[in-house]
């Protein structure tokens, strides 16, 4: 086995509907006098039904992202409508002032342009989505491909895949922070506890902050207990920072 060059920093994914956006608040829009109106593709509804604690989230990702604490901000989502999700996208580097260095690099993309908030974009029905049916599982092997395909992660320089199917832990099982409405997807699973998080439209944005410190002193506990990994314990101890 091979060993990977450089130490892999945390990586941030997120779903879409009901965890950036109230998606469900948005379809009730209605504008009676055009009965083509789509609430969906109406970029100025964005801003007022952005989740509140993934607002603050976002605005915590973006900073790490700009210091090079975190490797990538990733979009995981079973929606598969293209145009919303490129709006969604388009709303957010608007929103934040920032665009990201790696996402020319995802042959699935070019298609769309190439100025991208996210590093990279799954949806349900792309063409690079690990599980492509109808009702695709949420795995840690979307979140490997996504990130073999910006460059920043060769499986054969890491430990044998063949720990997924005895459910033993992945190497980047303690990379991945999940952020979702829904609390039965398989990643949640897959990767440390204190880094799986289920956001929900009626929590206070205030409490970022509580959870985020939980996984910072989660990491700090796990890290004192590989005192022979200097390294890595200095890159995970600082990433929140």
């Amino acid at each position: 086995m091979r060993k990977n060059r450089g130490i892999l920093k945390p990586v941030f994914v997120f779903d879409l509907d009901q965890t950036i956006l109230d998606s469900d608040g948005i379809i009730q829009v209605r504008k009676p006098k055009n009965p083509n109106y789509n609430p969906l593709y109406d970029m100025s509804l964005y801003e007022k039904y952005m989740i509140p604690l993934t607002k603050e989230i976002l605005e915590k990702a973006v900073e790490l992202r700009k210091r090079g604490t975190i490797s990538a901000i990733f979009l995981l989502s079973n929606n598969s409508d293209t145009k919303y999700i490129l709006q969604v996208d388009a709303f957010l580097r608007d929103k934040f002032k920032q665009v990201s260095s790696l996402a020319p690099n995802v042959q699935h993309l070019k298609l769309y342009g190439s100025d991208f908030f996210f590093d990279n974009l799954h949806w349900r029905g792309s063409s690079t989505r690990e599980d492509t049916s109808q009702n695709p599982v949420k795995s840690i092997l979307d979140v490997e491909k996504m990130l073999e395909e910006v460059g920043l992660y060769n499986k054969y320089n890491y430990e044998s895949r063949n720990q997924e199917n005895t459910f033993l832990k992945h190497p980047l099982y303690d990379k991945i922070y999940f952020f979702d409405d829904l609390p039965d997807h398989v990643l949640h699973s897959q990767i440390e506890k204190s880094h799986s998080f289920v956001i929900s439209k009626k929590m206070n944005a205030s409490k970022v902050s509580d959870l985020l410190k939980n996984s910072k002193r989660s990491t700090q506990t796990k890290i004192k207990s590989r005192r022979s990994h200097r390294s890595t314990r200095r890159s995970a101890k600082n990433w929140i920072r």
